[in-house]
């Protein structure tokens, strides 16, 4: 059969385009945001210089979005977000959210709400606080927070600027906020993400700062360098949400570990969730100050003998400190007679006895358990 000197042509194309596919599938890597066309050309060279993201990144934001789920730390009630003045026209509801993330710096969410609380009642408006408020007056109403002093100052000549500048109005722009006094990156990126739903920039204060680079998401010694090695890497749909993901998770490492611990043997993956807030500082051996109880209390509770015998038998092999299982609470009980899956039981009450010679046999304890059955 004859082929025409145009089929002929066509079919030549095709086969280069095909040849050209497979070098780009070779020697390219694939972007993961969406492809802007279907042209050959969306397969780009993965140069060196290219951060690289770390390879559990997705699974570790899993499981912190999992644990932070519920949104019960103190920056889930009391974070700029939440400080701010909805009820009055927009203009003062984004100042009341400038004014709360200044404050913020370096302070508990505690204090910040209340000097938040004094700041409303006094009046917190730009034309009140610029026209009616000295800085003396500011400072006492703010002397909660950390350098109050120098706080009332920004305030006061920011206020200043805003009305002069401004009519009033509070920027929605980063770079604009930042020419402002008391306003860096943190601040900024704070502000723009709570009036426009939109991140310019991820906020980075020390519990992000601490965490990413506990997390190996950076290699950094302030927090600056913390936020941009975070945004060199990560996808910008993740950054709205990452600071009060992080902030508040550092903050029940801090001060809710019980909690976290009871919501880690209850995740999905309850041993990487074990491990993950191990390897960011919350010991295993914690025991809740009311109840005496500890990790193994909760997770024989479950009836899940995957955390039961991931702490008997792993994770000090591992590098994590458990708490004994010979350890009673309050009311006289050890985590044996609480535990609901046969297994776990017999494994603990193993480790109870090995725990009362003082043999460190528990986690050959739990391995007999396992083979029980």
């Amino acid at each position: 059969m004859k082929i025409s000197g145009f089929a002929r042509r066509r079919i030549h194309g095709l086969l280069r385009i095909a040849a050209t596919s497979a070098v780009c599938l070779r020697h390219c890597r694939w972007t993961d945001e969406p492809l802007a066309s279907t042209l050959p050309r969306v397969a780009v060279a993965a140069p060196s210089s290219l951060p690289s993201r770390p390879a559990d990144w997705r699974r570790v934001l899993k499981i912190i979005r999992e644990l932070r789920e519920p949104r019960d730390a103190p920056v889930d009630s009391m974070g700029t977000a939440c400080l701010a003045d909805r009820t009055q026209s927009d203009d003062v509801w984004a100042y009341t959210t400038l004014v709360a993330a200044i404050l913020s710096s370096r302070t508990r969410d505690q204090a910040t709400a209340e000097a938040m609380a004094a700041l409303k009642r006094h009046g917190l408006t730009p034309r009140n606080i610029h026209e009616n408020t000295d800085v003396d007056k500011l400072d006492g109403l703010i002397s909660k927070v950390n350098f109050h002093g120098r706080k009332a100052n920004y305030i006061k000549e920011t206020t200043r600027l805003l009305v002069e500048k401004y009519g009033g109005a509070t920027p929605k722009s980063a770079k604009l906020l930042m020419d402002l006094p008391g306003v860096g990156p943190k601040v900024a990126n704070i502000v723009v993400t709570a009036l426009t739903g939109q991140a310019e920039g991820i906020a980075v204060d020390t519990h992000v700062h601490r965490l990413a680079n506990q997390l190996g998401w950076a290699n950094s010694t302030t927090a600056e360098k913390t936020r941009r090695a975070l945004e060199e890497w990560l996808p910008r749909r993740e950054w709205a949400a990452l600071n009060p993901m992080l902030v508040g998770l550092g903050q029940q490492l801090q001060s809710q570990k019980s909690l976290l611990l009871q919501r880690c043997v209850n995740a999905g993956s309850p041993v990487d969730a074990l491990r993950l807030v191990a390897r960011l500082g919350l010991p295993l051996t914690h025991r809740d100050s009311e109840t005496g109880e500890t990790v193994l209390f909760w997770a024989a509770a479950t009836g899940r003998w995957i955390s039961v015998r991931w702490l008997l038998q792993s994770a000090e092999a591992e590098g994590f400190a458990v708490a004994s299982a010979g350890i009673k609470d309050r009311r006289g009980r050890t985590a044996a007679s609480v535990a609901v899956h046969g297994i776990a039981r017999r494994a603990l009450e193993e480790a109870e006895r090995q725990s009362a010679t003082g043999s460190d046999s528990s986690r050959k304890a739990a391995t007999d358990s396992s083979r029980m059955e």
